[in-house]
């Protein structure tokens, strides 16, 4: 089996658990406001590891048309009992390649690419990573559309690990008392801007996706003013995660 592979298997364990919803259950506010000012009105986005909607469900009230991807049949079958039944169009999609090739020759092109939390970091193999950033630059409008990727920071994430394994490494969560192994490539600004590149994206702005970690701004929002106000105040590469904001390179 893959890494990949593995880290879909360990993923629809997770989701199927209702272990990652307790985990996160809800937005990061200031990640959410970067996301409602780069998608225009009526706009067409599509969430890329949509899990089960954190990101996707507050932006029903602006979208014109949503996309949520997702290769966990878990997560997508929880967004579904969520979605309102007076929801836009929303599409759901099991896979990438030729099912989101086909959704954007029927639909258009996308304004706006989420792919956060993460997400891009599971993905164990340089190459796989290439081939998911060159779809998505080429699902964009080359135009106006923006991609946002959100990466784990190498230098505030499973440092210790990196002694061993460098920025590659794999790590365990305990889910209702079994044990699921997780692949993750750890970033730093230089790597993910080289990958972004090479894909034929252009970064316009790096962002902290928190200062404070993922899930402590998920579960407790108390904390999210003081998270706003240290990402106000410190570079970006001292997040807790990197977000880019890139455009298709002209």
């Amino acid at each position: 089996m893959s890494g990949s592979q593995q880290s879909q298997q360990a993923y629809e364990q997770y989701h199927a658990s209702g272990h990652y919803d307790q985990r996160y259950p809800r937005p990061n506010q200031r990640v959410l406001e970067l996301i409602r000012a780069h998608l225009p009105p009526r706009g067409h986005v599509l969430d890329f590891g949509c899990g089960s909607g954190r990101y996707l469900l507050p932006l029903l009230d602006q979208a014109g048309r949503l996309v949520g991807l997702d290769n966990s049949e878990a997560a997508l079958e929880r967004l579904r009992t969520r979605l309102p039944a007076d929801a836009g169009v929303v599409h759901l999609l099991t896979s990438d390649g030729p099912v989101l090739t086909a959704h954007v020759q029927a639909f258009g092109q996308l304004d706006l690419v989420l792919c956060l939390f993460g997400v891009l970091a599971h993905m164990p193999s340089g190459a796989e990573r290439q081939k998911v950033l060159q779809q998505l630059h080429l699902s964009l409008n080359a135009g106006t559309g923006r991609l946002l990727l959100s990466v784990p920071n190498r230098y505030r994430r499973f440092w210790w690990r990196q002694i061993r394994s460098g920025a590659s490494i794999r790590y365990q969560r305990r889910v209702k008392g079994e044990s699921i192994v997780l692949n993750y490539q750890l970033f730093d600004a230089s790597r993910l801007q080289q990958e972004l590149q090479q894909a034929g994206f252009r970064l316009e702005r790096l962002h902290a996706e928190s200062m404070l970690p993922e899930s402590w701004i998920a579960r407790w929002p108390r904390l999210q003013p003081l998270d706003r106000w240290l990402c106000h105040r410190l570079p970006a590469r001292y997040g807790y995660g990197l977000l880019a904001v890139a455009r298709v390179r002209s």
